[in-house]
């Protein structure tokens, strides 16, 4: 994260698998499943929320839903990687096995070719998918969120 968030970091400040363990675990109890057991945006957002504010850290999460269209979600996406923040990413009832019914955090994006690519870290390793795939499949549920200081900040379009 950049020197901006810096008090982000202070919430995790173990270097070990089970101080990391104890953080999710910690971060789970403010976590409520919506309807069917769906953790949506919102609940995650509050959520976060107000584990950040127990801890005197004050963010506002910046949110988006139901992906429409590649340029959408993209711009929302790199506006929240720009501002130096990783960007939470729902996908729920998902074709691919790797990415369905759970959260994966966005930390970087390419682009080759046109097509855009997001690496993500997905069950505790680093993966590259392709965005314009991912946009374009069908899911019951897609989302994005991720915690600004200032503003939540769409970035240009891609060339």
């Amino acid at each position: 994260m950049g020197s901006e968030y810096v008090e982000l970091e202070d919430l995790y400040l173990g270097n070990s698998k089970e101080d990391y363990t104890h953080l999710m675990e910690e971060i789970f109890g403010y976590i409520k499943p919506g309807i069917f057991g769906i953790p949506t945006v919102e609940k995650m957002a509050k959520g976060l929320s107000i584990h950040m504010n127990s801890k005197g850290i004050q963010m506002m999460p910046c949110t988006k839903k139901w992906f429409f269209n590649v340029k959408d979600g993209s711009s929302f996406i790199r506006g929240g990687l720009a501002q130096g923040t990783p960007v939470l990413l729902l996908t729920w009832n998902y074709s691919d096995r790797e990415l369905r019914n759970h959260w994966v955090t966005v930390t970087g994006w390419d682009v080759v070719y046109g097509e855009e690519y997001m690496t993500v870290s997905n069950w505790g390793k680093k993966k590259t998918y392709s965005y314009d795939n991912w946009v374009s499949e069908r899911s019951l549920l897609k989302g994005a969120l991720y915690f600004s200081r200032n503003k939540c900040l769409d970035a240009p379009d891609v060339v």
